[in-house]
């Protein structure tokens, strides 16, 4: 099992379910000393954006994160399978186009 920080269109648990075909829990959570940008397509290499061009039209966003002190980011907290994580590293194009980022989640208690 693993932990997965979602943020953007991944912090919902539809979106985690569309991706890896299973819900998984989840928690409210935010990454602290992150904040949230928008990568545009024409911004990403080529060769994933001539991937996402198939299917996506040409006001395609993605989200990011970058390290900036004092921000924080929302988003959810997921226990995921070794399977689903994998299903989650490939619909982000890990290694291709973005990378893993370890962050600290701070959990928001529900209640």
């Amino acid at each position: 099992m693993k932990l997965y920080f979602g943020f953007g269109a991944n912090r919902d648990v539809a979106m985690i379910r569309a991706i890896t075909g299973r819900s998984a829990p989840r928690l409210p959570a935010s990454a602290q000393g992150f904040q949230l940008v928008v990568q545009a397509l024409h911004n990403i290499p080529k060769k994933v954006r001539d991937m996402l061009s198939q299917k996506w039209e040409s006001d395609f966003v993605s989200y990011g994160i970058v390290r900036k002190p004092g921000s924080s980011v929302s988003g959810s907290v997921f226990l995921l399978t070794n399977a689903q994580r994998d299903a989650v590293r490939q619909w982000e194009f890990v290694g291709k186009w973005s990378h893993n980022v370890h962050v600290k989640a701070k959990v928001r208690v529900l209640g």
